[in-house]
């Protein structure tokens, strides 16, 4: 009995116990038969807990780029509540032919079990933050430091490759130069037609090293990146490596204008904009000329402290007051050691041009909601756009605070999940072409395997025949009679749309295979 209350303690404190764990998808298998065009999914589903689950099915017509097709008549174990356990099963009558090809579903699991956004939070690391810097500040100007320039791009699309995401290049040739915009997808669960960006640019000036301008905020969005790939969300998430913002922000344009996909809405960005650079002296903060006509609640706000740069700017118009306050009280509540200053814009942002001088003012322009984070840059920052803007000018426990309130901005508003996400390319039950044997047959396509089901005469020895569209022949094998069931491995067979036959006394069966 002494050890009683020591067992007590481990019990109801150790990790094990104390986490919700979230729940598991297995086993998920799509058919699609082409007799009553029904797509059909079977799945098991597990959580330690017993909690009941709310499953969400999804369904991509174009090779899983998103999952928009309309499935909100399915019927079966979707919705709230589902009970774990196995031999889950939902069904969909499509009004159409799937191209099975191209099609995949997608199961998400959420047991509603709330996500701990600040222990995500507190493991922004400044370590990290000062390791990224080191590598990137450096010149990075098309001119005068294209091996750097070009070594940041590749790294930045590693990182996003390494961490899972779709990551591409959106090039624009300028002059001699082709700029490329560094994009990685983090794709939503649930509804993938809306998109956060959180983005920086990557290039710099021509004689400088340009950690502040703006390596820190190649280096805030990465570690953003690594915090925030592993989770599921709700909606989308894309991470944007901007190229040539000291150019004219023509990365930030060509993306605007040409890179936003038709099938999603950009609903908010934040943009961040030199996050490094911090002064607690008194007067180490000044402001252009007539910003206290313009914003005397910020401007009184920092007179009042001495004029000291120990703050971060929080930069929005009109259309972006939701996404302001959002960024505000997620500082507030997760990192309320970071001073925020808010400015807001006028209906008509170029009144102030010095608050269009990086890349979300091509969002301004098109409607869309976006902040630009800063430190202010040259109304703080003695070193910008010099060669003594380098790393060891910064302040990296402020910079590790700026990251944080960014990355609990972008997990609220991408609405985080505490669950599992299983995916399935489609696979052919039945396809429609009759039975003339009377057997009931059933072939049922997992892939890169095929299960043959003979039905009522397995009493007989049946011949399989597999063959190419055209009529080739592949693959002979006889079924001996009394076997219920037959698997046939397609791995060695290329991608593509295959017949198989089967012949017995009872007549001649041909179905349409699909291998993925």
């Amino acid at each position: 009995m002494k050890y009683a209350p020591l067992l007590f303690l481990l019990f109801f404190t150790s990790p094990c116990f104390a986490q919700n764990q979230p729940p598991q998808i297995q086993n998920l298998q799509a058919f699609f038969s082409y007799t009553d065009n029904r797509l059909t999914l079977t799945y098991d589903l597990s959580d330690a807990e017993g909690d009941s689950i709310e499953i969400f099915f999804r369904l991509s017509s174009n090779g899983g780029e998103n999952f928009q097709v309309d499935v909100s008549n399915a019927a079966g174990d979707v919705g709230f509540p589902v009970l774990p356990g196995t031999g889950k099963q939902i069904t969909w009558d499509s009004p159409q032919p799937l191209s099975t090809v191209l099609a995949r579903v997608k199961l998400t699991a959420d047991d509603k079990a709330e996500v701990d956004i600040q222990a995500i939070v507190d493991q922004v690391d400044s370590t990290r933050l000062k390791a990224d810097l080191n590598w990137i500040a450096g010149i990075r100007h098309p001119g005068t430091g294209l091996a750097h320039l070009q070594e940041v791009k590749d790294s930045i699309e590693k990182r996003f490759l390494d961490a899972g995401l779709t990551t591409y290049r959106q090039p624009l040739t300028v002059g001699s130069y082709t700029l490329e915009n560094i994009i990685g997808l983090h794709q939503g669960h649930i509804d993938d037609s809306r998109t956060w960006i959180i983005d920086g640019h990557f290039d710099g000036v021509f004689n400088s090293p340009a950690a502040d301008d703006n390596g820190t905020a190649v280096a805030g969005f990465l570690e953003a990146m690594r915090l925030t790939a592993p989770l599921l969300f709700r909606n989308n998430i894309r991470y944007i490596g901007f190229d040539q913002e000291e150019a004219g922000t023509l990365g930030s344009q060509r993306y605007v204008n040409q890179g936003i996909q038709t099938w999603e809405t950009i609903e908010g960005v934040i943009n961040l904009e030199m996050i490094g650079y911090y002064r607690n002296e008194p007067n180490t903060q000044v402001f252009p000329a007539g910003f206290n006509l313009l914003f005397p609640a910020a401007y009184n706000a920092v007179v009042a402290d001495s004029s000291r740069g120990n703050f971060i700017t929080n930069v929005a118009e009109p259309n972006s007051l939701v996404l302001k306050e959002t960024f505000d009280s997620c500082a507030a509540r997760y990192v309320p050691g970071l001073r925020v200053i808010d400015i807001v814009a006028p209906a008509n942002p170029a009144l102030v041009p010095d608050l269009l001088r990086s890349d979300h003012a091509w969002f301004w322009a098109s409607g869309i909601p976006a902040l630009m984070i800063t430190d202010g840059a040259n109304f703080r920052n003695p070193n910008y756009h010099t060669p003594g803007d380098s790393v060891g000018t910064l302040h990296f426990p402020f910079m590790q605070d700026v990251v944080r309130a960014s990355v609990a901005t972008l997990i609220t508003l991408a609405q985080p999940l505490h669950g599992d996400v299983a995916v399935s390319q489609v696979g052919i039950a039945n396809t429609g072409l009759p039975d003339l044997t009377g057997c009931g047959i059933k072939i049922f396509n997992h892939n890169h395997a095929l299960q043959i089901e003979t039905g009522d005469c397995r009493n007989t020895d049946w011949e399989m025949t597999l063959m190419s569209i055209t009529g080739q022949i592949l693959m002979k094998k006889t079924i001996p009679a009394g076997s219920s069931a037959v698997n046939m491995n397609l791995e060695e067979y290329a991608p593509g749309v295959y017949l198989l036959r089967l012949e017995s006394r009872y007549g001649t069966y041909t179905e349409r295979v699909v291998r993925m």
